[in-house]
């Protein structure tokens, strides 16, 4: 009998689906109904295509496969519109009549993220809040489509901070249907598995499912955005200082490195260490050494002495070092008497971020080294140095750290600025709680140049804090912080008292150049503390509290000739079989 296929997206496939979990655009595999669940939304998503509808779970091989279906074509992206203004009349005179312009076509990415916490029954992962769902996620699988195709999946792991794993993430969309799979190699026994979805497009919309154990569903749309995070940059300062360490030069045989990966290259005439204390202390000689399988080469490439003081001390020191390569600033005994009487201590700090604090780039040879006679000992410690030039200076300034109290009408944050205009709908603290805070913590960014006014606000629940420091995402619809203003970020609550409150960590240095030009982002980035009531703002340039604001996902830009050719192609979709 012959057979008739109507209509330009249907597709007669030849085969039979298979029953073994795979990624690969046929949804054959899918067919058993018991491993899919419905969503069960209270409120349509804004688009069928963002909308959730049933969603499905399974592990093989090591992979871990995720379905999604939805109420129309999935994840769709479509066009964003850009907008030009006819320029103003010159003046005097009529203004010139503008020519038709040919716009260029924005393609839009709609996003789809999937947190996934391997074991909730750990503290493990960073804890996600995107509206009134969480999850301590320790996985995360990013699936971005266009026009209904997948452009990219990739696989992020929590280190801590979100590690990309290549290769770790596979996807494909077929008509209203996504699948996916994440590699969980190395992560173990799975316990309580939970998943945390969500969608969006450019705009914004989208849906929100959290899976629980055994993987039960509840949730439904929220509407909130996905974020994207960044490199390091503006706003991104994840270099934290929760602890000093202070190490006591009072034998001959004592040493202390500070290790570190040069960022310029430059020559120098000093470097300088961070003396805690001293006492009728003797000469110590200061300088650099080459890097030898982790350790000090034991030769200086340059070197001074000094007496110190209590504060930042100075060794000549005339030497070029280059970008990228591995250096030692060793300080160790040179002359005079020396013993617990006639000492001084260096100082470092915990923890080792293994990032370069001025700008958040990563610096994985950062380390502090002891010796006491018996060879070199890794501490994982965060160098306290500097070295130098007249003009220029690299470093870290931090020596020290102060625990910031929310309670009341006393916030805390930092001022800050953007270097080109952005859209934002995510930021994390590094934040703990102390007794019983009787009230949510509210993360607030707020314009405080020009005409001050409140851009995002968002709340989690004590319960989402810990009594360790950790890293606490707060999830909002998106703003555009614009390169001209200035803007104060920071956290709040209300009640509470000096034993039930928040607390967040500022690094400390001391005032004035070179140190605070050292500190994150400079000058332009600075703590503040707030008083709710104004609120009201008092500034310390020589202290940051860790943050970061994260970018709402990017849009992609599309050639005009290209553009215009994409709403004439008709997509074809491979119809699986229906039982």
């Amino acid at each position: 009998m012959p057979v008739t296929i109507g209509g330009g997206r249907d597709v007669v496939a030849l085969e039979t689906s298979s029953t073994t979990k795979s990624v690969d655009g046929w949804f054959g595999d899918w067919q058993d109904l018991t491993e899919l669940t419905a969503d069960n939304d209270t409120t349509p998503a804004a688009k069928p295509g963002l909308d959730v509808d049933r969603l499905g779970s399974n592990e093989s091989g090591g992979l871990g496969f995720l379905y999604l279906g939805f109420l129309d074509d999935a994840m769709p992206g479509d066009p964003v519109p850009v907008f030009r203004a006819r320029p103003p009349a010159p003046a005097p005179g009529p203004a010139p009549v503008s020519p038709p312009v040919l716009e260029f076509r924005r393609g839009g990415e709609a996003t789809t993220r999937f947190y996934i916490d391997t074991n909730s029954t750990d503290a493990f992962g960073t804890l996600v809040v995107v509206g009134s769902d969480t999850i301590r996620a320790d996985l995360r699988l990013t699936v971005r489509s266009l026009y209904g195709r997948v452009v990219s999946a990739t696989l992020d792991r929590w280190a801590p901070g979100w590690m990309a794993v290549p290769g770790g993430a596979q996807a494909s969309i077929t008509g209203p249907e996504l699948e996916a799979a994440a590699d969980l190699t190395g992560f173990g026994e799975r316990n309580a598995t939970e998943y945390l979805v969500t969608t969006s497009d450019w705009r914004g919309r989208g849906d929100v499912v959290t899976t629980q154990a055994s993987w039960g569903t509840r949730g439904g749309t929220r509407g909130e955005p996905e974020p994207e995070p960044l490199f390091s940059g503006d706003g991104q300062n994840a270099f934290v200082v929760t602890g000093t360490v202070d190490f006591v030069l009072d034998a001959e045989t004592y040493k202390i490195s500070m290790r570190f990966t040069a960022q310029n290259s430059f020559s120098i005439t000093g470097v300088r260490v961070y003396f805690v204390s001293v006492v009728d202390p003797p000469v110590y000689e200061g300088g650099l050494q080459a890097d030898s399988s982790g350790s000090p080469s034991g030769s200086f490439l340059c070197s001074g002495t000094a007496t110190p003081i209590v504060g930042w001390v100075v060794f000549p020191c005339s030497t070029s070092i280059s970008s990228g390569t591995i250096y030692h600033l060793v300080v160790e005994w040179d002359s005079g008497t020396i013993g617990l009487s006639n000492s001084g201590a260096v100082r470092y700090t915990t923890p080792n971020n293994n990032l370069y604090p001025k700008d958040g780039s990563t610096d994985s040879a950062t380390n502090v080294l002891t010796e006491t006679g018996s060879g070199w000992n890794a501490e994982d410690g965060q160098p306290v140095y500097v070295v130098n030039n007249t003009s220029t200076f690299e470093g870290n300034p931090y020596h020290t750290y102060e625990e910031k109290d929310i309670f009341g009408t006393t916030g805390w944050g930092n001022k800050f600025s953007v270097t080109t205009d952005r859209s934002f709908s995510e930021a994390r603290f590094y934040v703990k709680k102390v007794g019983t805070p009787p009230n949510d913590l509210t993360m607030k960014i707020r314009q405080v140049s020009g005409s001050p006014l409140e851009v995002a606000s968002v709340s989690v629940a004590p319960g989402s804090v810990g009594t360790a420091f950790g890293w606490i995402t707060f999830t909002f619809p998106p703003v555009t912080l614009s390169s001209a203003e200035t803007y104060a970020i920071y956290l709040q609550t209300t009640g509470g008292d000096a034993s039930d409150k928040y607390v967040v960590p500022a690094s400390v240095t001391v005032g004035g150049a070179p140190y605070e030009d050292l500190t994150f982002d400079g000058t332009t980035t600075q703590q503040t503390e707030v008083d709710t009531t104004g609120p009201t703002f008092t500034d310390t340039a020589a202290n940051d509290i860790p943050f970061e604001v994260i970018p709402e996902f990017p849009d992609l830009i599309l050639p005009a000739a290209l553009a215009l050719l994409i709403p004439l192609v008709v997509w074809r979709r491979r119809r699986r079989p229906r039982p």
